[in-house]
């Protein structure tokens, strides 16, 4: 029924989530004719292993299809979930030496932009210092 949308499902995380782009979706347990949502562009939908449930809402995650674009987008995101995103997409960890740091916000567009540079841009606008000695570690003070 779907014409395009994404999946979201990692083997290390219990739920699978579908991001409806246009047209429809219907989002259901093979084993389970009765558990099942019907999706539709604009829409997100949500099933949790743990309790078998499925959810649905509003897709409000701008990077949902930054594995396929590219392009990644924060909008006074916390730095510490941009680095989520930015850890996805690059397949690096990232972590802080003040997890203060993880309480800024970040307001920005990278559109296929190398993970140096945008190491390189956060040193910029944040006053901090990136070490890569095969982790990468970001040191400041935070914000206020």
């Amino acid at each position: 029924m779907g014409t395009s949308f994404n999946i979201k499902a990692y083997p290390d995380q219990k739920e699978i989530i579908v991001t409806v782009n246009n047209g429809q979706v219907q989002f259901y347990l093979k084993s389970a004719d009765k558990a099942k949502i019907f999706l539709t562009a604009g829409e997100a939908g949500k099933f949790s292993s743990a309790n078998r449930t499925f959810t649905k809402s509003i897709n409000s995650n701008l990077n949902y299809a930054s594995w396929e674009t590219g392009i990644i987008t924060f909008d006074k995101t916390k730095l510490s979930d941009a680095l989520e995103v930015i850890q996805k997409q690059y397949n690096v960890n990232i972590s802080f030496e003040n997890n203060a740091l993880g309480n800024c916000r970040i307001t920005a567009t990278f559109d296929n932009q190398s993970l140096d540079s945008i190491l390189k841009m956060l040193e910029i606008s944040f006053d901090i210092r990136v070490v890569n000695d095969g982790t990468i570690t970001l040191i400041g003070n935070g914000c206020l």
